[in-house]
């Protein structure tokens, strides 16, 4: 085999090889897995106030939601670009057919690994109705100076990045309505975040906002960035004893 076609082979091989690696951390890079945690029948003062702090009883439903794209939860079908209901109020107002709505990009969604801490039963948590509810999501995502986020909501709702709430969103209880608001903190890798969402007042529910945009890290990871130096390693030896032969 002439050199020429040896190095061909060889770039080629390589360019695929950190085009896979490139490709599957930007695959990863806006997945976002978050924990939830729901209080059931809460009194008015709570479940009408999402700048409360999270109720320090065990939660009577637990679950993880990851999504590529945002959050989406509404008893009321899916909504319009300016975050309002496209079916009657009344059409799903549990806590199942609430956790169960498609989100608007199919397939971008998935909500499992239920459990209820306070005994009250999962199949009693999901047949309960959304009224009197108290929502937490948190997880770890990367943020971004400047970035901005819809958040369409039916009540109150709060948004906070390492523990500091982002401006701009209605705490308490509303009609449903779409909050824009920008995070002005520093740009961070691993930042915590926490999502509240408090439901009261009868239906509608909706409770809806894109994620940060950073989602996981894109920065290669070790063991690929070692996968692909050392398989280039091996291609220069290749393409050197070739070239002797």
């Amino acid at each position: 085999m002439r050199r020429g076609m040896v190095v061909k082979l060889a770039a080629i091989a390589l360019v695929c090889g950190v085009g896979l690696v490139l490709s599957a951390n930007a695959a990863q890079a806006n997945l976002v897995t978050l924990n939830g945690s729901t209080w059931l029948n809460q009194p008015i003062s709570v479940s009408q106030n999402a700048s409360l702090p999270t109720p320090a009883t065990p939660p009577d439903l637990t679950f993880t939601v990851t999504s590529s794209v945002d959050l989406l939860f509404s008893s009321c079908g899916p909504l319009t670009a300016g975050g309002q209901c496209t079916l009657p109020a009344t059409t799903s107002y549990t806590v199942g057919t609430w956790l169960a709505t498609p989100p608007v990009f199919p397939n971008t969604q998935v909500v499992g690994s239920f459990a209820s801490p306070s005994g009250f039963g999962v199949p009693a948590a999901m047949a309960n109705t959304m009224n009197n509810s108290y929502w937490d999501f948190t997880g770890t995502v990367n943020v971004t100076n400047g970035e901005m986020f819809t958040v369409n909501h039916d009540d109150g709702a709060e948004f906070l990045v390492n523990g500091v709430a982002i401006p701009g969103i209605s705490g308490g209880p509303t009609s449903p309505q779409q909050s824009i608001i920008t995070y002005t903190g520093p740009t961070l890798n691993g930042a915590s975040i926490q999502l509240i969402y408090t439901e009261c007042c009868g239906a509608p529910a909706v409770f809806e906002t894109n994620l940060p945009n950073g989602g996981l890290t894109t920065t290669p990871e070790p063991a690929s960035v070692a996968l692909v130096g050392s398989g280039l390693i091996g291609l220069v030896g290749f393409t050197r004893r070739r070239f002797k032969v």
